[in-house]
């Protein structure tokens, strides 16, 4: 098994690194990996306030050097020969998936207006960090 945990967003080529680590696993071996989100509303907030401040720690961790999204996260894996086989999520903020439409969910924060979201496109707004479980072919 290989944990790459918190890791990918400090490397310059992380998908070299990953690459590379993953031939070292036998076919049908498992990755887990905990990867941040910048794709969080919390972000996407300050962006709309003209702040993108880096700080000791979080999503804007000043030591980070790449940023990735659940579609390129999806993109890095694959691209190491991985196939996702689960798929957790850590929210902040916080985040009542029961009160979710399947459609047409609406997001207002002070600077901006999201509307006709789907659960998933808000789902992706307030992960802060997901954590994959993926098999290696073959």
């Amino acid at each position: 098994m290989l944990l790459g945990l918190d890791i990918f967003e400090h490397l310059y080529d992380p998908w070299e690194t990953l690459t590379k680590f993953v031939a070292c696993l036998k076919p049908g071996g498992h990755a887990v990996l905990s990867v941040m989100n910048v794709q969080n509303i919390t972000v996407l907030d300050g962006l709309t306030r003209g702040a993108w401040r880096y700080a000791g720690a979080g999503l804007l961790d000043v030591s980070h050097l790449r940023f990735f999204t659940m579609g390129t996260i999806q993109e890095l894996v694959a691209g190491a020969g991985l196939q996702i086989v689960n798929q957790a999520i850590v929210f902040n903020p916080n985040l009542d998936l029961n009160r979710l439409l399947e459609a047409w969910n609406t997001l207002t924060r002070e600077k901006f207006h999201l509307m006709n979201l789907t659960r998933d496109e808000v789902i992706q707004l307030y992960a802060h960090q997901f954590i994959v479980t993926a098999r290696k072919s073959g």
